[in-house]
């Protein structure tokens, strides 16, 4: 897979649009592995080398995630960071590395994501 230059991977293909869908159905892919279940989420596209700012990996390296776990805003039963940590776990944009030790790297993630978007969605997958 050849990475496009820049932070935009431009527009997704039909297929990439469709697993975007799925994923988002799917809701917060962390929310899920700490038991709390369907979580709305976004599109969070990973990056070369997992750091912020970095070239864009594609389309397909993709993982939804919930605002508190993508870009630390706290859910709204929570009233501070400690507390959300608590409940749902750390959030990539505010302790990247807890955010790893705690969930897994983000090929890792990527996997757990795969998995159960297929036994969620057999046939779309």
């Amino acid at each position: 897979k050849v990475v496009k230059k820049g932070r935009s991977t431009g527009t997704p293909t039909k297929e990439e649009e469709k697993l975007h869908r799925a994923i988002r159905d799917l809701g917060c892919i962390c929310c899920w592995m700490v038991g709390i279940g369907p979580v709305p989420c976004a599109i969070h596209h990973l990056t070369v080398g997992g750091k912020h700012g970095q070239e864009r990996r594609g389309h397909e390296f993709v993982l939804g995630l919930c605002d508190w776990h993508h870009q630390g805003y706290l859910p709204q039963d929570c009233s501070s960071v400690k507390e959300a940590e608590e409940w749902y776990g750390y959030s990539y944009a505010l302790t990247p590395s807890k955010f790893r030790q705690s969930f897994g790297n983000d090929d890792e993630l990527m996997e757990v994501q795969h998995a159960m978007l297929n036994a969620a969605f057999p046939t779309e997958c």
